[in-house]
């Protein structure tokens, strides 16, 4: 261990992510030192992509930590306070971003834990690890969760929910580890055979966005190691404790002798770029806006690297409510997709397309739901078990939200919801943006057009037969997701049959189960996760032909 290694242990603050370690599985026979409780240990992690010349530190504003009487989450290795910057209310943390050097270490360490490590290691006992993972993340839910609302802003309760979608991810992956089989081909000529099996690829290297965290994380990183490939991660820059905490549970599962399959660089889109221009990348998983996941194929293509990505990207949803729709139960499931998650949500049904003969009804409980159950002002905690809405990520992103739906008004669009405009700023916490709501918006709009990632929903002029609402719905420049609300079974067929989405949902919204794939076309991006294709992005299949003389 280098000297400057040992120093950067000694800087990090002695409370570090402890999670119940009595209550994480070990597999018999191994014995685990506490990753999580000794600056030595924390040296083991951290070292593993530190190297000795530092970049720049990122100042990382946290919220505040769950209430009295629950301890608060120490932050996970490598993570310290920055004296002079906090306050009583909100924590001030570097994240240091990684080097050029750093990403190369990274990259190389999980290389040789290809080769050496998890990538040789038997199916039967990576299923075995996997499982003890999600094990792991389901007992240590809510110091999990914790990292989340405190870097992202979201309410607890999500916050839960997420990792608990992520713990399921790895128990999912995890039986598909040893059933990875291949396929036996019939031939013309006696004397031959064919076969072809699944082989990991190698390094993956994995990009992740900044409003779910953890899922996603775990959404790529769970069918990576389930092929058997290892994987380096570079998480949003404004939210990479989760995944640092991540790292750690994941080493203190493994055998102390096993070379970490999971390698962690936190950064902006320099140290992205660094990590998907290496040349032992085998593969990029993104989740990010469609303009950086073009410029990543564009420049795999310029550098004449072909190798294959899969890029879950933006989206322009739309909800459909025809007349024959439980118009109650339309407007709760168009309030959870609308506004869960803040509106930060790719699958954000954030256009509203009600039949003219609802059209009116439609918006007029929805602004009664919107202000009776989020309202305009920011909840008063975000470990508020009742409240239905938490902030934006960070501050940038909620002015850029807020300049758009100024700029919509200024177009002359009317506001449902807030009805005083100036319930969109908040002096007390500027990362809130309340659920906005546009009404009479035409579908050619910008707000209508563009993913603006935030609390805002438009509703749209009516429609007057499926076809019409089915062609609205494919009139937008992205491919995601799309859904209908009805009763009337030969307009949902039509819907589910026309509409251009990788997902349809009908009579509900935002459920994406962990063995169904998930995964958009054109500008919403390229390739599926979660099920077994999302588990084949990982792989690639090779054919062996043999003669027998």
């Amino acid at each position: 261990m280098s000297s400057s290694a040992i120093q950067v242990a000694r800087r990090i603050a002695p409370a570090q992510l402890r999670v119940s370690l009595q209550a994480i599985p070990i597999l018999p026979g191994h014995a685990r030192t506490a990753p999580f409780t000794s600056a030595a240990d924390t040296c083991r992690t951290t070292a593993r992509f530190l190297s000795t010349t530092r970049s720049m530190a990122r100042g990382l504003r946290l919220w505040p930590a769950r209430p009295a009487p629950h301890s608060p989450t120490p932050l996970p290795n490598g993570v310290a306070p920055v004296q002079g910057k906090s306050t009583p209310e909100r924590e001030v943390v570097d994240v240091p971003d990684a080097t050029e050097e750093d990403v190369r270490n990274a990259v190389t360490s999980a290389a040789q834990a290809f080769e050496s490590g998890w990538g040789a290691m038997a199916p039967t006992a990576r299923r075995d690890y996997m499982f003890r993972i999600g094990d792991a993340l389901e007992s240590n839910a809510e110091a999990f969760a914790e990292l989340e609302v405190r870097q992202t802003g979201k309410l607890f309760t999500d916050a839960v929910g997420e990792v608990r979608e992520a713990a399921s991810a790895f128990k999912y992956f995890s039986g598909w580890a040893d059933k990875i089989d291949g396929h036996l081909y019939s031939m013309s000529d006696a004397t031959m055979d064919a076969t072809s099996v699944y082989v990991p690829k190698g390094v993956c290297a994995i990009i992740t966005a900044f409003n779910y965290p953890l899922m996603l994380a775990c959404w790529k990183l769970a069918p990576a190691l389930a092929a058997g490939n290892t994987a380096v991660i570079k998480p949003s820059e404004t939210t990479s404790l989760s995944i640092l905490a991540l790292r750690d549970l994941i080493t203190s599962v493994l055998p102390t002798d096993t070379p970490s399959p999971v390698h962690v660089v936190p950064g902006d889109a320099r140290v992205g770029q660094l990590l998907t221009s290496h040349a032992d990348i085998a593969h990029v998983s993104f989740t990010g806006s469609t303009r950086v996941g073009a410029q990543l194929v564009e420049t795999d293509a310029r550098a004449q690297r072909m190798r294959p990505h899969t890029l879950e990207l933006g989206g322009k949803n739309t909800l459909v409510i025809d007349a024959s729709a439980d118009l109650d139960a339309a407007v709760r499931v168009a309030l959870d997709a609308g506004w869960a998650n803040a509106g930060q949500n790719c699958c954000q049904a954030a256009r509203v397309l009600a039949h003219r003969d609802v059209h009116e009804e439609v918006v007029e409980k929805l602004v009664d739901a919107v202000e009776k159950k989020i309202g305009a002002k920011p909840p008063g905690s975000l470990y508020d078990g009742a409240a239905r809405m938490g902030m934006l990520a960070f501050e940038a992103h909620a002015d850029r939200v807020r300049s758009d739906i100024e700029v919509a008004l200024a177009s002359g669009l009317s506001l449902a919801h807030p009805r005083d405009p100036n319930a969109l700023y908040d002096a007390h916490a500027p990362e809130w943006v309340p659920p906005v709501l546009f009404r009479a918006v035409p579908d050619a709009h910008a707000i209508a057009q563009n993913e603006l990632f935030g609390p805002v929903v438009a509703v749209l002029d009516p429609f007057t037969d499926i076809q019409e609402a089915v062609t609205r719905v494919n009139n937008t420049r992205y491919s995601l997701a799309a859904g209908i609300l009805s009763n009337d079974e030969a307009r949902i067929r039509k819907f589910v049959r026309d509409a251009r989405a990788g997902i349809v949902w009908v009579n509900t919204w935002n459920v994406s189960p962990v063995n169904v794939p998930f995964g958009g076309t054109g500008r919403s991006g390229m390739g599926k996760e979660l099920g077994l294709l999302g588990l084949k992005e990982f792989l690639f299949a090779k054919s062996i032909i043999r003669g027998y003389s």
